[in-house]
């Protein structure tokens, strides 16, 4: 006998259209949970499994369907089983990469510090938020502060071009495919400081 395979029912790539989770079998449409909300219907599914004892293998649309729509994520709940849950981790919004995400399109992401309270330095921020903008041939990343970084893709090597909030020059670093890494300070060494409230008028700004 063909074992259960439980999908979740959507366009894949088209976040928001979702459908329902659906259990087959040998090809065939068994069960169907489709109120229009993710988290309920997966918990009736899982409560359908639990209750009949079945074995249930696990198509490849449950983990393209939190890829394509991050305001979901699975957690492991005390039974060892998979919960779809929404994502209320901080920063959760501005997930780089995201399928479908546009050219151009500005994403805040929130990046907190590696460090546990005891080990950052008592003035140090918990975390800042970055406004990542990526385009067809660049990307910028840039902090409420006045700092910012220009990556950009030059004859096969990586280039970032890395700004503060006192000068408009930047510190360009290359990373070659194949070589050593090449930092270059000749343009901010030579750079004129100002005050960091007028680093609106930088480059990007």
């Amino acid at each position: 006998m063909s074992h259960f395979h439980v999908n979740i029912d959507y366009d894949e790539g088209k976040p928001g259209s979702y459908r329902g989770v659906v259990v087959t079998r040998g090809g065939r449409e068994e069960e169907r949970w489709s109120s229009g909300d993710p988290q309920a219907d997966w918990a009736a599914y899982l409560a359908w499994g639990k209750a009949g004892g079945q074995l249930v293998l696990e198509g490849s649309s449950i983990t393209h369907f939190v890829y394509d729509n991050p305001q979901w994520r699975f957690v492991e709940d005390a039974d060892g089983h998979e919960v779809l849950v929404p994502e209320d981790r901080p920063g959760w919004r501005g997930i780089i990469g995201r399928k479908g995400a546009p050219m151009g399109e500005k994403i805040t992401h929130e990046i907190e510090d590696w460090q546990d309270d005891h080990d950052r330095a008592p003035e140090a921020p918990r975390s800042i938020s970055l406004e990542i903008e990526r385009g067809a041939d660049r990307i910028d990343i840039s902090t409420a502060d006045g700092r910012k970084i220009w990556i950009e893709l030059e004859n096969g090597a990586v280039r970032l071009h890395v700004y503060d909030a006192r000068k408009d020059e930047p510190v360009n670093i290359t990373l070659p495919a194949d070589g050593e890494i090449t930092v270059d300070t000749s343009d901010y060494d030579l750079g004129e400081s100002h005050a960091p409230e007028d680093a609106s008028s930088g480059p990007g700004a």
